[in-house]
């Protein structure tokens, strides 16, 4: 039930157990269908997201490293950011 070709680790399955107990028995099949497309589509994307350094490349003319670099500050921000998220919560639930 994997959303892509390969075993990326054991988070899959954990995550396949979760569902499993979330859902009633007979939402299961839709459930794990939405979870295949969303995944195939997430993957898509992030093939698409591969070619951001070459594209960027041509239409702004900066050099292939400089396009790398730039998108590899853009993940650390995005990184940072996600980084962020739980903590805030944390915070909003131990009330500090």
């Amino acid at each position: 039930m994997n959303p892509i070709s390969g075993d990326a680790s054991i988070f899959g399955l954990l995550e396949q157990t979760v569902f499993m107990q979330t859902v009633e028995p007979r939402r299961r099949t839709t459930l794990f269908a939405r979870y295949s497309v969303i995944g195939s589509l997430v993957g898509a994307l992030g093939v698409l997201a591969a070619s951001f350094p070459d594209l960027a490349a041509v239409w702004t003319g900066w050099t292939h490293a400089t396009a790398m670099q730039f998108m590899f500050a853009l993940h650390r921000a995005r990184g940072r950011r996600d980084a962020a998220v739980p903590a805030a919560f944390a915070r909003g639930r131990d009330g500090k």
